[in-house]
């Protein structure tokens, strides 16, 4: 099951939940791009790793029209000290992979697709 925004107004109701349920993943949208919100975010994410959590955020934008939102979504998370390199590629890809039930060579095809468009 997947919380959408559940870094929002009520996040802290979202991580009890999660805390209960271990099948609850949500999402981290808006508030990862959103002007004024990024204390929200890091909140968020500083108790969510407190309480071992963060393997079950999943990035996100809720953008189909500001495509500029995306790059300022990445920068968010990058930005955040306290998360690991493992935590934030756990945030942008791996929990999703995992929350879908992608199998390894699913998994493996996406990291090949994704060298091809760097170039390497």
């Amino acid at each position: 099951m997947m919380h959408a925004d559940g870094a929002g107004s009520y996040s802290e109701y979202t991580l009890i939940l999660m805390n209960i349920y271990p099948q609850l993943y949500t999402d981290i949208s808006i508030v990862n791009w959103i002007p004024g919100m990024e204390q929200v975010l890091e909140s968020f994410l500083r108790q969510a790793k407190q309480m071992g959590l963060v393997n079950r955020i999943l990035f996100g934008t809720d953008q189909m029209i500001w495509r500029e939102a995306i790059g300022i979504a990445v920068n968010r998370i990058n930005s955040r000290d306290f998360l690991t390199a493992e935590e934030k590629a756990d945030i942008f890809y791996y929990n999703a992979a995992e929350f879908l039930g992608l199998e390894e060579d699913v998994i493996g095809q996406h990291h090949q697709m994704v060298r091809e468009v760097k170039g390497n």
